[in-house]
């Protein structure tokens, strides 16, 4: 990495036509940094750019983790509304074993959220009025 960055910095000096009286003295140890005023402006000029793509990278890796809570969240909030519903279908005694055909109807009730909220506010006669109309659609 460090041999990469002062391959980097001295095509840099070389492109922007700087004056280097020794490109050796560069490639050298570390602990022989050159005191030029080009030499530390990028080496500030670095430091800078990793400092802003570390707190970019932080930020990126936040994001996508509050994302997929949110996901997570909303998956397992339509799960337990579903389950709601076929709790409310069973308590009128449907299930698939019963009465198939109403069964296919809550199926079909679950596939829209809408509809899960019309089925959640209706009254028992509703329920089993919604359950045996979308019993009959082919979908």
């Amino acid at each position: 990495m460090l041999v990469m960055y002062r391959l980097w910095l001295v095509q840099y000096l070389i492109t922007e036509r700087l004056i280097i009286h020794s490109v050796q003295y560069l490639i050298c140890s570390p602990s022989k940094r050159s005191k030029s005023a080009a030499v530390r402006s990028v080496d500030s000029n670095m430091t800078r750019h990793n400092e802003v793509m570390s707190n970019r990278n932080k930020l990126i890796h936040d994001l996508w983790r509050i994302r997929e809570e949110t996901e997570e969240a909303a998956r397992t909030e339509h799960r337990t509304r579903v389950q709601k519903v076929y709790k409310l279908a069973a308590d009128l005694g449907v299930s698939a074993e019963t009465t198939p055909q109403l069964f296919h109807g809550v199926m079909h009730i679950v596939e829209s959220d809408a509809l899960m909220e019309l089925f959640f506010i209706a009254t028992p006669a509703e329920r089993c009025f919604m359950m045996e109309n979308y019993s009959r659609v082919n979908n």
